[in-house]
């Protein structure tokens, strides 16, 4: 019997190899997916296609209300935005009695944002160990197996395993395509470069 995990999924690039990578490790993800105002309706699209493709059900979506539309001027910040998500998600992994969250946080994500660092994760793990019912046989662990990874690294991973990149999203700017100037557009651009990984949405410099 395959071992379900849950797997935190966007829509951008590195997500997608993460859930790709789980299939090919013969477990059996469940996605979540969160919703907030301001949220890009093509990356969530694209959440729903990668979903689709991997053929792995239904996206489980979780509405936030309460939080406030990020700002492309500063990096689509969210307050304490991965305290959020996994505080949820290890609700619902509890719930659902799975163990394993997995992120497909990357090593440059840390450079910009505290809480996408490894340091973060672990304190979050000891956070959800000592949050967990005491009758709990074992609390669930969040895993980022891509954290010491470069976007390069991630995307040939993704060629490996033929992750459908043409159906992610990675612009900071809603639109029928990507920008190709915002800083993550020029990230996957950069990405695919240094990775020798032709990228199927052929982000040239705008």
């Amino acid at each position: 019997m395959t071992k379900p995990v849950l797997v935190l999924l966007s829509g951008g690039v590195d997500s997608s190899v993460l859930l790709y990578w789980t299939l090919s490790l013969c477990l059996h993800p469940r996605v979540l997916d969160f919703q907030y105002p301001g949220r890009l309706e093509e990356e969530a699209q694209a959440a729903a296609r990668v979903s689709g493709a991997a053929s792995v059900g239904p996206v489980v979506r979780i509405d936030l209300p309460f939080v406030d539309a990020p700002k492309e001027e500063h990096s689509a910040y969210i307050p304490k935005r991965n305290l959020i998500y996994y505080g949820i998600a290890a609700s619902i992994a509890e719930q659902w009695e799975f163990d394993t969250i997995y992120g497909g946080h990357i090593d440059p994500d840390g450079r910009s944002f505290s809480d996408a660092r490894a340091d973060f994760f672990d304190a979050l793990n000891s956070l959800i160990a000592a949050s967990s019912h005491t009758g709990s046989s074992r609390p669930c662990r969040v895993e980022t197996p891509f954290i010491r990874k470069s976007k390069a690294d991630v995307i040939r991973l993704g060629r490996d395993l033929g992750v459908p990149f043409d159906l992610t999203w990675s612009c900071l700017r809603d639109g029928p395509i990507h920008c190709r100037s915002c800083s993550s557009c020029r990230e996957r651009r950069d990405g695919f470069r240094s990775a020798g990984v032709d990228d199927p949405l052929a982000l040239p410099a705008a």
